[in-house]
């Protein structure tokens, strides 16, 4: 019964991501909340592919969006551009590193 339950919950996953990509993404990269906030968006997606869950555009789009995220300048000699707590230096764009 779980091993069912962990494959249904693999195709909401993959729906999920690849509705995201298909009807959301833009050329720059973005997903329409904001790098900072697209980035914690896709937090959960790098695991997605390993589980042979999503489509392998999902990782050359997640790229895009840590492309958009230098692209911008949100990061300085590998930092933050922006002063800000810890939480809300994480979110303008670093947490896109670890994904990408």
């Amino acid at each position: 019964m779980w091993a069912s339950r962990q494959v249904e919950a693999l195709g909401h996953a993959k729906y999920f991501v690849n509705w995201w990509i298909d009807n959301r993404q833009i050329e720059n990269g973005e997903y329409g909340g904001g790098l900072s906030d697209d980035t914690d968006l896709t937090n959960m997606w790098p695991a997605s592919p390993l589980m042979v869950a999503i489509r392998r555009r999902s990782a050359r789009r997640s790229n895009g969006n840590s492309d958009a995220c230098y692209r911008e300048g949100m990061f300085t000699n590998g930092l933050c551009s922006i002063q800000a707590d810890e939480l809300h230096g994480y979110e303008e764009g670093i947490n896109c590193l670890g994904q990408t």
